[in-house]
């Protein structure tokens, strides 16, 4: 098993980081972690580099947050793309209208003006 997690962590760190929109939020970062919640501490270590510590793992990690008490409210709860701002994401249907209600916009599935647009995707990136 060790020697599993030896080889998988020799291929993460052998593989290129990809950008993403948002810093520390990439593959290698959900690898990296994936990796330190099963006990490596080189991929904590790594993670916390790469993240600046703004990350979620095991306490004494060095993560921020501690991913044995984080909770997921409605697993079972309805997720949406907005059009037009599909690069952010999939999306509970909850943020989304809490998003809409605060934009001002009458139908989050049709987006017109780019005040709409914008205060949408500021939302939604202000919830990720």
């Amino acid at each position: 098993m060790k020697l599993s997690i030896v080889i998988a962590a020799a291929l993460l760190l052998a593989a290129p980081a990809q950008a993403t929109p948002t810093p520390g939020d990439t593959p290698r970062a959900e690898r990296l972690g994936a990796l330190c919640e099963e006990g490596l501490s080189t991929a904590c270590k790594l993670l916390v580099q790469e993240t600046g510590g703004n990350c979620a793992a095991p306490a004494g990690s060095g993560c921020r947050y501690d991913s044995r008490v984080f909770t997921v409210v409605n697993p079972d709860e309805l997720m949406v793309l907005v059009p037009g701002l599909e690069a952010q994401g999939w999306s509970r249907i909850s943020t989304v209208e809490h998003c809409q209600e605060l934009t001002g916009a009458k139908d989050w599935t049709q987006l017109m003006t780019d005040a709409e647009f914008e205060g949408m995707d500021a939302c939604l990136t202000e919830h990720t």
